[in-house]
């Protein structure tokens, strides 16, 4: 029998009730190799960093399963399966999480016991999902609000030196410029109620990144940073929850703000940040 790689069995859940209960039924399995976005034109990169599925056959949980994986259902029946996408949220590989912007995925399927249905789920926002903000670095971009008043450490968008996606926005820090503080020109009016709100984005960076909001109430502004992304050569998804951060500070309106500082202990002569595909979404 193949192994199951995580997650739980509910395996009474679809045994028929017809069944003498000494027959066992040999197990279906289904294998998700890898699975895909898809996009309308104004909603940006289909790049996603989906980990885990979380699995329903006939709206029973199954599990909970890593991208790749193989893993059975015990059924004899056609049945409906479900898979819900999971993200790892703030980056943190301990906080899984479904993430709640994608519709699920959903196959009907017949038992084919000892063998597997191999399916490749694809995703697609749901409907009445709010793209607050997007910056993908082609035409040009919002981080231009200077906080550290330095323009040498400005984001510029460059297409050379391995962009994350065609065109990227990078900044460059030296000992002479050690600091960046950028935050959007626009500042957003978003929900403070706990609804789902999130930042996805990509980046590549010699030094850790801050990823934070800059909130306004009339004239006052306050900044808060939500995490610290670590040095990266390769470029990494990342799905940031601010949903509570914004339950919690109950301001009018918000910027998103990124930080980055030379590291002296690194040393050399640049450091180099790179940013690209950030999508801002909320219901």
């Amino acid at each position: 029998m193949k192994k199951m790689v995580c997650g739980f069995l509910v395996s009474m859940a679809f045994i028929s009730c017809e069944k003498d209960k000494d027959e066992a039924i040999i197990p279906t399995y289904v294998k998700v190799e890898e699975t895909k976005v898809v996009v309308t034109s104004d909603q940006g990169t289909t790049h996603h960093q989906i980990s885990e599925l979380w699995v329903y056959a006939d709206s029973v949980l199954i599990g909970a399963y890593p991208v790749p994986s193989e893993f059975p259902v015990i059924v004899d029946r056609e049945f409906r399966l479900d898979l819900f996408p999971g993200i790892r949220e703030n980056g943190l590989s301990s906080s899984p999480r479904l993430y709640p912007f994608f519709r699920p995925f959903s196959a009907d399927l017949s038992p084919l016991p000892g063998e597997s249905h191999v399916i490749e789920p694809m995703y697609s926002y749901l409907p009445g999902t709010v793209f607050a903000y997007q910056d993908d670095f082609e035409s040009g971009h919002q981080l231009k609000d200077d906080l550290d008043g330095d323009p040498e450490t400005a984001i510029v968008i460059v297409s050379e030196d391995s962009p994350i996606e065609s065109q990227s926005g990078r900044a460059v820090l030296t000992p002479a410029h050690p600091v960046l503080e950028v935050a959007t020109t626009t500042k957003f009016e978003l929900p403070v109620n706990g609804s789902p709100v999130f930042l996805e984005m990509e980046y590549k960076s010699e030094v850790p990144v801050l990823v934070g909001l800059r909130g306004h109430r009339g004239s006052s502004s306050a900044i808060q940073y939500k995490l610290s992304l670590f040095p990266r050569e390769s470029a990494q998804k990342v799905y940031v929850n601010f949903s509570p951060d914004l339950q919690a500070s109950q301001l009018d309106s918000y910027q998103i703000i990124f930080q980055a500082l030379y590291n002296e202990q690194t040393g050399g002569e640049m450091q180099y940040l790179m940013l690209d595909n950030l999508k801002l979404l909320h219901f």
